[in-house]
């Protein structure tokens, strides 16, 4: 990973988008939880991780790692499609969650044992078993973080308790906190680029209530306003068709690190040096260099 950046001030909805569209991309990510069978080993006593990972979590080039609130999930995808229409891939963490709690259930219905004809489940035999789920969740979207180029945290009120807490800073979901956790402590690596270039000189080069857990905010390295991510993805749909997607991707991703007050470390990774750290710096934040 190279960047993490919180974006704040986001819409209840977003323009663009429609709902058949959202739910078609729900449909098209689905990965249905398959016969267990296929997921246990030996003498069909021990599941096996890398049988779940690989099938509940198959391999993803993404670009960008799309974190968010279950509540602003259909907020998440759209943002995904928006990206997407760019040429972007996106992995949107919320798409597997489902999948491994259905997971979860089916072992439970199938392993252990049940209170007294009830649905519920005796806790010493569950405990074990959603531990080791969750663990294989956890570790799967750490492996997708590591491999995308930036984190996206989609920032509402949503994400935080201060609905119940008069402190607002603290997140609810133990997701997100282990994801932003992660984030400000995986290595940070540099890019390859072929050439570092502005959208403007691109076009001349190219064509029931539940208990409440608070969790401290890791926080984000960077932090960019709806507005100022809205106005790159208006520019970028202005970009002339191209089959080069390294190149689309590239431009992409360079202009909404222009807008970002980037360190000279942050600079060095993405290879900026000369005339590209010039550009940058009279871009300034939310402005087009030029």
């Amino acid at each position: 990973m190279l960047l993490d950046v919180k974006i704040s001030g986001a819409p209840h909805l977003l323009p663009g988008v429609t709902t058949q569209e959202i739910h078609a991309y729900r449909q098209r990510v689905a990965r249905p939880v398959a016969e267990l069978a296929g997921y246990f080993t030996g003498e069909g006593h021990i599941l096996d991780e890398a049988r779940i990972t690989q099938h509940l979590f198959p391999p993803l080039d993404a670009d960008i790692f799309l974190s968010h609130s279950s509540v602003d999930g259909d907020k998440a995808i759209a943002l995904a499609i928006v990206l997407e229409r760019l040429g972007l891939k996106v992995f949107v963490d919320s798409c597997v969650w489902g999948n491994v709690y259905d997971l979860l259930k089916r072992v439970d219905d199938l392993r252990s044992q049940k209170v007294g004809g009830s649905d519920a489940y005796f806790y010493q035999m569950t405990r074990r078993t959603s531990a080791s789920v969750y663990m294989v969740l956890n570790a799967a979207l750490h492996r997708m973080i590591d491999h995308c180029e930036m984190l996206l945290f989609l920032d509402t009120s949503s994400t935080r308790v201060g609905d119940v807490m008069k402190d607002d800073s603290c997140l609810a979901s133990p997701w997100i906190f282990s994801e932003l956790r992660f984030a400000t402590q995986v290595a940070r690596r540099g890019c390859v680029r072929h050439t570092v270039v502005s959208m403007d000189n691109y076009r001349d080069l190219v064509s029931p209530p539940q208990p409440v857990i608070r969790f401290s905010n890791p926080g984000n390295r960077h932090t960019l306003p709806w507005s100022t991510l809205q106005g790159v993805l208006h520019e970028a749909k202005l970009l002339p068709p191209t089959t080069d997607r390294d190149i689309r991707v590239q431009t992409v991703l360079d202009e909404i690190y222009r807008q970002l007050d980037l360190t000279p470390f942050e600079r060095h990774l993405l290879g900026w040096t000369g005339r590209e750290m010039e550009v940058c710096g009279k871009a300034g934040k939310g402005r087009w260099p030029r």
